[in-house]
C-alpha cells in the first residue's frame, strides 16, 4: 500500500513560516534586551552571544536621529548597558512580513517600552538573512528605528504629516491601540 501525502509548498506557505521565524527572532532578541538591562541573566560572554551571535558582520542600525551605528560600536555600548535599566519593560507587536524573496525578508514592528509611568513605542524595520546556527535560522541585517510614535520629527518630507494625537490615545502600527493616564 502506498501513502501519497501533499505537504505545502506555495510561496503563502514559506513567507508563513519566514514570518513566524522572524516573529520569534524579533521577541526573543527583545526579551534578551529586557534582561540584559535589568541585570536578570549573566553578564557574561555566553549570555551576550545571544545578541552577538545573530547580527551579522556588517549588521548597521540607524538611530530615530537618523545616525548610522556599526556592529562593532553597537556591540561594545550594548555590553556596557548591562544592568543599567533596571525595571524597563520591552515588548513587541504587530509583526508584519513586507518582503520575501529566497532567503532575505523585512520585516516592520512595534516595539514598546516601559520604564517607571513613561511609556514609548516605535515601529522599527529589520531586514534579516537565513543562516544556519542562529537559534531562529535568521541573522540581522539592518534595522531601522523609527520615532517613538507621536513624536514629532525635526524634519519631515513634503509628503509626510506630523503625527497628531489626543494626548490620550496612540494609535500604533496598524489596529492596536493603547490608552495614557497624562
Amino acid at each position: 500500500m502506498t501513502i501519497r501525502m501533499k505537504f505545502p509548498t506555495s510561496n503563502a506557505y514559506v513567507e508563513n513560516m519566514m514570518e513566524e521565524r522572524c516573529h520569534s527572532e524579533i521577541v526573543e532578541l527583545h526579551q534578551f534586551f529586557q534582561d540584559w538591562f535589568n541585570a536578570v541573566i549573566s553578564d557574561t560572554d555566553a549570555e551576550f552571544d545571544r545578541f552577538a551571535d545573530v547580527v551579522a558582520s556588517t549588521f548597521a542600525i540607524v538611530s530615530p536621529a537618523g545616525k548610522l551605528q556599526e556592529r562593532a560600536p553597537l556591540l561594545a555600548g550594548l555590553r556596557a548597558a548591562y544592568g543599567k535599566s533596571p525595571g524597563i519593560r520591552i515588548w513587541i507587536e504587530d509583526v508584519r512580513l513586507c518582503f520575501q524573496e529566497n532567503d532575505i525578508a523585512i520585516v516592520t514592528y512595534a516595539e514598546w517600552q516601559q520604564l517607571g509611568e513613561a511609556i514609548t513605542a516605535r515601529l522599527s524595520t529589520a531586514l534579516f538573512r537565513e543562516r544556519s546556527g542562529p537559534p531562529n535560522g535568521l541573522e540581522w541585517l539592518h534595522v531601522h528605528r523609527g520615532l517613538p510614535l507621536g513624536a514629532e520629527a525635526h524634519r519631515l518630507e513634503p509628503w509626510e504629516e506630523a503625527p497628531r494625537f489626543s494626548g490620550l490615545s496612540l494609535l500604533t502600527f496598524p489596529y492596536t491601540y493603547a490608552t495614557f493616564n497624562i
